[in-house]
């Protein structure tokens, strides 16, 4: 992962939390670097709760999201 795509991967996961809806999985587009084993490695590492909050499931590879709804 370069330094230029940790933006990205830290916006994909922050949109995930601000759009994250009624539906039982968040709807995203997919990350930018969605196919690059070292974002996968990222995701795995994040948090099952983060500020108290649930990890939701998403529709979209290399993207998280926390909270209900």
């Amino acid at each position: 992962m370069t330094p230029s795509s940790r933006p990205v991967l830290a916006g994909s996961a922050v949109l995930g939390l601000l759009l994250a809806g009624c539906a039982p999985a968040v709807s995203l587009p997919a990350g930018e670097h969605a196919a690059d084993p070292v974002c996968a490695r990222v995701l795995q590492l994040t948090p099952e709760e983060l500020a108290g909050l649930e990890r939701r499931s998403t529709t979209a590879q290399a993207t998280t999201a926390w909270g209900d709804p």
